[in-house]
């Protein structure tokens, strides 16, 4: 996958953001120090820990049969706090998409809420957000926020392009947000076999208008070659 940086004006706004090129779309990574600390520092706060990469050192608080039910019960505890962050989740919106997609239709909240442990399995079977079963709306888009380090087996695996079946990781810090075709491209992650777990948030949202989001090579579905 090839990075470039870039600091470019979009609809009069300086932004600040990293283009990924795959091979039919475009993905971003968009900077925002709030995630680190302030969505951390919430989620640290919940746990009671104070590095949520150790969060599966923890004792379990009441007894599990299983890895599902250890993971649910983390991702509930985030889940009864996440009116806490609705501010924070907010700002993401106004700060960071409208400049660059334009204005919003639809934004999800409560978001999407992962804990992928340390030595358990997938926290997301591989999937497309298009298929039919999740009725998700057509042209929605995908923020990706992990509030830890992320690489390897304790990230997302995204498809480089529609039915491709060729997935590479995603490696961010926290801070970086992914903004990704989450619809059209087939995503999810394998057992986490790192030393560090990985707590991130899912946020789907619509443009107003498509055309810009388009324009960038957002759209994997879209034929990205007629605006290089």
């Amino acid at each position: 996958m090839r990075n470039e940086l870039f600091s470019e004006n979009i609809m009069g706004e300086k932004h600040a953001y990293r283009k990924l090129f795959n091979e039919g779309s475009v993905m971003f990574v968009l900077y925002h120090e709030p995630v680190e600390a302030e969505l951390s520092a919430w989620a640290k706060s919940v746990f009671g820990v104070t590095k949520l990469e150790e969060l599966h050192l923890l004792p379990d608080p009441v007894s599990f049969n299983n890895y599902v039910e250890r993971l649910y019960y983390r991702v509930n505890q985030l889940k009864d706090k996440i009116y806490e962050i609705q501010e924070e989740i907010e700002n993401i919106k106004v700060q960071l998409l409208v400049p660059l997609v334009g204005e919003i239709s639809k934004y999800q909240f409560p978001p999407s809420i992962r804990c992928h442990l340390n030595g358990g399995g997938t926290a997301s079977a591989f999937h497309k957000d298009g298929d039919a079963k999740y009725k998700i709306s057509a042209n929605s888009l995908n923020l990706w926020i992990p509030l830890t380090r992320v690489w390897g087996n304790n990230s997302i695996h995204i498809e480089q392009s529609m039915n491709s079946g060729n997935f590479r990781e995603v490696i961010l810090s926290p801070g970086e947000i992914l903004l990704f075709d989450a619809f059209n491209l087939t995503h999810g992650s394998f057992p986490n076999d790192t030393n560090s777990s990985r707590i991130s948030l899912d946020i789907r949202f619509v443009p107003n208008d498509i055309t810009l989001a388009q324009k960038l090579g957002l759209y994997a579905n879209y034929p990205i070659q007629k605006y290089k």
